[in-house]
Protein backbone atom coordinates (compact mmCIF):
# COMPACT_ATOMS: atom_id res chain seq x y z
CA UNK A 1 0.00 0.00 0.00
CA UNK A 2 2.90 2.36 0.94
CA UNK A 3 4.33 2.38 -2.94
CA UNK A 4 1.01 3.33 -4.05
CA UNK A 5 0.71 6.16 -2.20
CA UNK A 6 4.56 7.35 -3.15
CA UNK A 7 2.96 6.26 -6.81
CA UNK A 8 -0.32 8.42 -6.43
CA UNK A 9 2.47 11.39 -4.90
CA UNK A 10 0.23 11.30 -1.88
CA UNK A 11 1.23 14.32 0.44
CA UNK A 12 0.98 14.38 4.01
CA UNK A 13 1.45 17.96 4.35
CA UNK A 14 -2.20 18.45 2.06
CA UNK A 15 -5.04 18.70 4.58
CA UNK A 16 -8.49 18.19 4.07
CA UNK A 17 -11.66 20.31 5.88
CA UNK A 18 -13.05 18.18 8.45
CA UNK A 19 -15.17 20.31 9.76
CA UNK A 20 -16.63 21.59 6.31
CA UNK A 21 -18.01 17.63 5.89
CA UNK A 22 -19.18 18.18 9.40
CA UNK A 23 -21.43 20.97 8.80
CA UNK A 24 -22.70 19.16 5.53
CA UNK A 25 -23.41 16.03 7.45
CA UNK A 26 -25.22 18.92 9.66
CA UNK A 27 -27.14 20.47 7.32
CA UNK A 28 -28.48 17.12 6.04
CA UNK A 29 -29.86 15.91 9.63
CA UNK A 30 -31.28 19.30 9.75
CA UNK A 31 -28.69 20.02 12.66
CA UNK A 32 -27.43 24.13 13.41
CA UNK A 33 -23.66 24.74 13.94
CA UNK A 34 -24.75 24.93 17.83
CA UNK A 35 -25.65 21.08 17.79
CA UNK A 36 -22.17 19.92 16.92
CA UNK A 37 -20.26 21.90 19.81
CA UNK A 38 -19.05 18.72 21.76
CA UNK A 39 -16.79 18.58 25.63
CA UNK A 40 -13.20 18.58 25.11
CA UNK A 41 -13.47 14.70 26.03
CA UNK A 42 -13.94 11.88 24.29
CA UNK A 43 -14.15 8.31 25.08
CA UNK A 44 -13.99 6.02 22.13
CA UNK A 45 -16.17 2.40 22.72
CA UNK A 46 -13.83 0.26 20.68
CA UNK A 47 -15.76 -2.69 21.65
CA UNK A 48 -19.36 -4.62 22.14
CA UNK A 49 -19.89 -4.37 25.61
CA UNK A 50 -18.16 -0.75 26.57
CA UNK A 51 -20.74 1.32 25.42
CA UNK A 52 -23.82 0.15 27.62
CA UNK A 53 -21.70 0.43 30.46
CA UNK A 54 -20.25 4.10 29.81
CA UNK A 55 -23.88 5.21 29.45
CA UNK A 56 -24.80 3.92 33.14
CA UNK A 57 -21.48 4.80 34.61
CA UNK A 58 -21.54 8.61 32.90
CA UNK A 59 -25.48 9.16 33.00
CA UNK A 60 -25.26 9.39 29.29
CA UNK A 61 -28.10 11.35 27.49
CA UNK A 62 -28.04 10.72 23.92
CA UNK A 63 -27.23 13.40 21.93
CA UNK A 64 -28.84 14.45 18.58
CA UNK A 65 -25.25 14.39 16.17
CA UNK A 66 -24.44 14.28 12.41
CA UNK A 67 -24.67 10.37 12.71
CA UNK A 68 -28.43 8.56 12.11
CA UNK A 69 -27.73 5.01 13.01
CA UNK A 70 -24.72 5.76 15.47
CA UNK A 71 -25.90 7.38 18.94
CA UNK A 72 -23.47 9.62 20.05
CA UNK A 73 -23.59 10.61 24.46
CA UNK A 74 -22.91 13.16 26.73
CA UNK A 75 -22.37 12.49 29.66
CA UNK A 76 -20.75 13.62 33.33
CA UNK A 77 -17.62 12.57 35.13
CA UNK A 78 -18.26 14.85 38.45
CA UNK A 79 -18.71 18.20 36.63
CA UNK A 80 -16.81 17.30 33.98
CA UNK A 81 -18.71 16.94 30.37
CA UNK A 82 -17.66 14.14 28.20
CA UNK A 83 -19.06 13.12 25.28
CA UNK A 84 -18.94 8.99 24.08
CA UNK A 85 -19.92 6.74 20.99
CA UNK A 86 -19.07 3.26 19.92
CA UNK A 87 -16.09 4.02 17.64
CA UNK A 88 -15.29 -0.47 16.11
CA UNK A 89 -14.74 -2.21 15.06
CA UNK A 90 -11.25 -1.36 13.15
CA UNK A 91 -9.22 1.33 12.34
CA UNK A 92 -10.84 3.22 9.18
CA UNK A 93 -14.29 3.53 11.16
CA UNK A 94 -12.44 4.77 14.33
CA UNK A 95 -10.17 7.27 12.55
CA UNK A 96 -13.79 8.74 10.72
CA UNK A 97 -15.47 8.63 14.02
CA UNK A 98 -12.35 10.66 15.94
CA UNK A 99 -12.12 12.67 13.12
CA UNK A 100 -15.49 14.11 13.42
CA UNK A 101 -15.21 14.77 17.26
CA UNK A 102 -11.86 16.45 16.91
CA UNK A 103 -13.95 19.13 14.04
CA UNK A 104 -16.30 19.71 16.73
CA UNK A 105 -13.80 20.55 19.67
CA UNK A 106 -12.91 17.34 21.47
CA UNK A 107 -9.29 17.98 22.71
CA UNK A 108 -8.95 14.53 24.26
CA UNK A 109 -9.83 11.19 23.10
CA UNK A 110 -9.58 8.10 24.90
CA UNK A 111 -10.33 4.58 23.72
CA UNK A 112 -12.26 1.45 25.78
CA UNK A 113 -11.69 -2.10 23.71
CA UNK A 114 -10.59 -5.13 23.94
CA UNK A 115 -7.24 -6.76 23.12
CA UNK A 116 -5.69 -10.85 22.52
CA UNK A 117 -2.58 -11.24 24.23
CA UNK A 118 -0.62 -13.03 22.25
CA UNK A 119 1.39 -14.50 25.33
CA UNK A 120 -0.05 -17.49 27.94
CA UNK A 121 0.72 -15.74 30.66
CA UNK A 122 -0.95 -12.18 30.13
CA UNK A 123 -4.20 -12.85 32.06
CA UNK A 124 -7.66 -12.73 30.74
CA UNK A 125 -8.86 -9.78 31.93
CA UNK A 126 -6.02 -8.02 32.85
CA UNK A 127 -5.72 -4.04 31.73
CA UNK A 128 -3.26 -2.82 29.19
CA UNK A 129 -2.15 0.43 28.88
CA UNK A 130 -0.56 0.90 25.24
CA UNK A 131 2.83 2.97 25.69
CA UNK A 132 3.12 2.05 21.70
CA UNK A 133 1.17 0.22 18.84
CA UNK A 134 2.62 -1.38 16.07
CA UNK A 135 0.98 -0.44 12.31
CA UNK A 136 0.14 -3.18 11.02
CA UNK A 137 -3.00 -1.48 10.08
CA UNK A 138 -3.65 0.64 7.11
CA UNK A 139 -4.67 3.79 8.05
CA UNK A 140 -2.69 5.29 9.92
CA UNK A 141 -0.30 5.35 6.96
CA UNK A 142 -2.62 8.21 5.46
CA UNK A 143 -1.80 10.49 8.75
CA UNK A 144 1.70 9.32 8.95
CA UNK A 145 4.85 8.31 7.25
CA UNK A 146 6.00 5.01 7.98
CA UNK A 147 9.03 5.94 10.05
CA UNK A 148 6.56 7.75 12.83
CA UNK A 149 6.12 5.75 15.85
CA UNK A 150 2.10 5.80 17.14
CA UNK A 151 2.52 6.49 20.45
CA UNK A 152 0.03 7.68 22.86
CA UNK A 153 0.41 11.25 24.04
CA UNK A 154 2.62 11.15 27.72
CA UNK A 155 0.29 13.05 29.82
CA UNK A 156 -2.76 11.28 29.14
CA UNK A 157 -1.05 7.61 29.83
CA UNK A 158 0.53 8.88 32.85
CA UNK A 159 -2.44 9.67 34.28
CA UNK A 160 -4.17 6.93 33.27
CA UNK A 161 -1.54 4.59 34.84
CA UNK A 162 -1.19 6.30 37.88
CA UNK A 163 -5.48 6.39 38.14
CA UNK A 164 -4.92 2.14 37.88
CA UNK A 165 -2.36 2.27 40.91
CA UNK A 166 -4.78 4.30 43.01
CA UNK A 167 -7.37 2.09 42.18
CA UNK A 168 -5.24 -1.35 42.98
CA UNK A 169 -5.79 -2.04 39.62
CA UNK A 170 -2.91 -4.88 38.18
CA UNK A 171 -1.96 -3.40 34.83
CA UNK A 172 0.53 -4.19 32.06
CA UNK A 173 1.97 -1.49 30.07
CA UNK A 174 4.04 -1.74 26.75
CA UNK A 175 3.59 -2.53 23.03
CA UNK A 176 0.57 -3.95 20.98
CA UNK A 177 0.08 -4.74 17.90
CA UNK A 178 -2.87 -3.01 15.48
CA UNK A 179 -4.46 -5.07 12.31
CA UNK A 180 -6.68 -4.96 9.79
CA UNK A 181 -7.38 -8.53 8.77
CA UNK A 182 -8.34 -10.15 11.95
CA UNK A 183 -8.79 -13.46 10.27
CA UNK A 184 -5.08 -13.23 9.43
CA UNK A 185 -3.74 -13.63 13.00
CA UNK A 186 -1.49 -16.65 11.38
CA UNK A 187 0.39 -18.70 14.42
CA UNK A 188 3.69 -17.34 12.49
CA UNK A 189 2.32 -13.91 13.15
CA UNK A 190 1.37 -14.36 16.42
CA UNK A 191 4.99 -15.99 17.62
CA UNK A 192 6.52 -13.70 16.41
CA UNK A 193 4.60 -11.03 17.70
CA UNK A 194 4.94 -12.56 21.13
CA UNK A 195 9.37 -13.48 20.91
CA UNK A 196 9.79 -9.53 20.03
CA UNK A 197 7.36 -8.94 23.36
CA UNK A 198 4.36 -7.60 22.19
CA UNK A 199 1.30 -8.09 24.47
CA UNK A 200 -1.45 -8.46 22.34
CA UNK A 201 -3.27 -7.48 19.01
CA UNK A 202 -6.05 -4.83 18.72
CA UNK A 203 -7.78 -3.25 15.65
CA UNK A 204 -7.86 0.73 16.16
CA UNK A 205 -5.22 1.88 18.74
CA UNK A 206 -2.51 2.86 16.25
CA UNK A 207 -4.80 4.66 14.41
CA UNK A 208 -6.41 6.70 17.03
CA UNK A 209 -2.46 7.42 18.19
CA UNK A 210 -1.83 8.56 14.61
CA UNK A 211 -4.55 10.57 14.08
CA UNK A 212 -3.73 12.53 17.48
CA UNK A 213 -0.28 13.06 16.58
CA UNK A 214 -1.48 14.43 12.68
CA UNK A 215 -4.48 16.53 14.59
CA UNK A 216 -2.38 17.21 17.79
CA UNK A 217 -5.00 16.28 20.31
CA UNK A 218 -4.00 14.27 23.00
CA UNK A 219 -4.56 10.41 23.23
CA UNK A 220 -4.61 7.68 25.62
CA UNK A 221 -6.38 3.86 25.68
CA UNK A 222 -7.08 1.15 28.07
CA UNK A 223 -7.49 -2.32 26.74
CA UNK A 224 -9.08 -5.16 28.42
CA UNK A 225 -7.26 -8.93 27.78
CA UNK A 226 -10.18 -11.12 26.13
CA UNK A 227 -8.24 -14.45 25.53
CA UNK A 228 -4.71 -15.66 25.45
CA UNK A 229 -3.62 -18.55 23.47
CA UNK A 230 -4.08 -20.99 26.08
CA UNK A 231 -7.45 -20.95 25.97
CA UNK A 232 -10.17 -21.11 23.31
CA UNK A 233 -11.44 -18.10 22.44
CA UNK A 234 -14.83 -16.55 23.59
CA UNK A 235 -15.37 -14.32 20.16
CA UNK A 236 -15.09 -10.82 21.09
CA UNK A 237 -16.92 -10.60 23.75
CA UNK A 238 -18.62 -12.45 26.77
CA UNK A 239 -19.98 -11.58 29.88
CA UNK A 240 -17.09 -12.19 32.05
CA UNK A 241 -15.92 -9.03 30.17
CA UNK A 242 -18.22 -6.96 32.00
CA UNK A 243 -16.48 -6.43 35.25
CA UNK A 244 -12.60 -5.77 33.66
CA UNK A 245 -14.39 -3.22 31.60
CA UNK A 246 -16.31 -1.70 34.32
CA UNK A 247 -12.36 -1.48 35.77
CA UNK A 248 -11.64 0.16 32.36
CA UNK A 249 -14.14 2.69 32.73
CA UNK A 250 -13.34 3.79 36.27
CA UNK A 251 -9.70 3.90 35.16
CA UNK A 252 -11.21 6.59 32.71
CA UNK A 253 -13.05 8.31 34.54
CA UNK A 254 -10.52 8.80 37.26
CA UNK A 255 -7.88 9.80 34.27
CA UNK A 256 -10.05 12.51 33.22
CA UNK A 257 -10.32 14.20 36.77
CA UNK A 258 -6.52 14.83 37.02
CA UNK A 259 -6.53 15.91 33.49
CA UNK A 260 -8.97 18.55 33.82
CA UNK A 261 -7.78 19.68 38.04
CA UNK A 262 -4.39 20.18 35.78
CA UNK A 263 -5.94 22.02 33.25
Amino acid sequence: MLHVLHELGFNYSEDVDVRETVIELARLRGLNLRDLELPEVGILALSVGVLDLLVKELNGIERRWIYRARPLYVGHVNDVPVCFIWAGPGAPLATMIMEHLVACGVRYVIGIGLVAAVRSNVDVGSLVLPRLAIRGEGTSYYYLPENVEAVPNEEVTCYLERACIDLGLRYLKGTIFTIDAVLRETRTLIDELARRGVLGIDMETSAIYSVGLYRKVKTGCVLVVSTNPSIRSTGFYSEAMTSPIRDAINVVKRAILYLKKKS
